[in-house]
């Protein structure tokens, strides 16, 4: 059926995963729609009055740069929003603009937002739970790093680097981000840098006083060191206050 195009809103949970179109392929897309028509109708379900897009955001972003009033759509009645967002990311799974982070960033929406289990979302898509964890991962490590860094991220970076990026401090994260990215650090190269960066924070950290670290350990169990001979004693609590004996 005709919908009118007005009435479209981009689906809740996943509409912005992709970001924004590409223009020069959004132009791309509209000129074929308009000299051959549209291939295949969007996908909609209703909601508030209107339309939420399922599958088909970037054939009705086309659709609205020719001009059209209307577009063709199967309209699925009584779809509940697991269902929706399945249909989306099945439909969008293996196109060339949904990389390793567009992928996580679906996956967290629908396993962190809707609650969906993530051993349900891998046999929805056919997928293995590990497939979906790394993913989940990257968008995880998208919500560490300043805004700044996404588009980076988002764009020039697999799951593989993803997952030895985690394994660095958070406070290196961001410089070890632009190091990969500029860089372009295989996988190994990065887990190398992880390993460097981690053992020098670990040389430059401040190591316990053994003796401390030991007085804290007596103390935690009613006995002291003497700070001079370092003989144990302990503290007894008597009706008389309390005295001092040989542990």
């Amino acid at each position: 059926m005709q919908v009118a195009i007005a009435s479209i809103k981009p689906s809740r949970l996943l509409g912005d995963v992709r970001g924004p179109p590409d223009p020069a392929m959004l132009q791309t897309l509209a000129t074929s729609i308009k000299t051959v028509g549209l291939m295949h109708p969007v996908m909609l379900r209703p909601v508030d009055g209107g339309y939420e897009t399922i599958a088909g955001h970037r054939r009705i972003a086309a659709a609205r740069l020719i001009g059209w009033d209307t577009i063709e759509a199967t309209i699925l009645k009584e779809v509940d929003d697991k269902t929706a967002a399945i249909l989306t990311i099945r439909e969008n799974l293996d196109r060339a603009d949904w990389d390793d982070y567009t992928r996580g960033l679906a996956f967290y929406r629908v396993t962190h937002d809707i609650g969906m289990s993530i051993r349900d979302l891998a046999s929805a898509i056919q997928q293995s739970p590990s497939y979906i964890v790394r993913h989940v991962q990257m968008a995880k490590m998208a919500l560490s790093i300043p805004p700044d860094l996404t588009e980076y991220y988002a764009s020039k970076l697999n799951e593989r680097q993803a997952r030895e990026l985690l394994k660095a401090p958070p406070e290196a994260l961001p410089n070890l981000i632009r190091e990969t990215v500029e860089g372009k650090l295989t996988v190994e190269q990065v887990a190398q840098r992880v390993d460097q960066i981690s053992q020098a924070q670990e040389r430059s950290s401040p190591r316990p006083n053994p003796d401390e670290s030991h007085q804290e350990t007596l103390e935690t169990f009613g006995f002291y060191a003497c700070p001079k001979c370092h003989s144990r004693v302990k503290v007894l609590h008597t009706e008389a206050g309390h005295q001092i004996a040989p542990a």
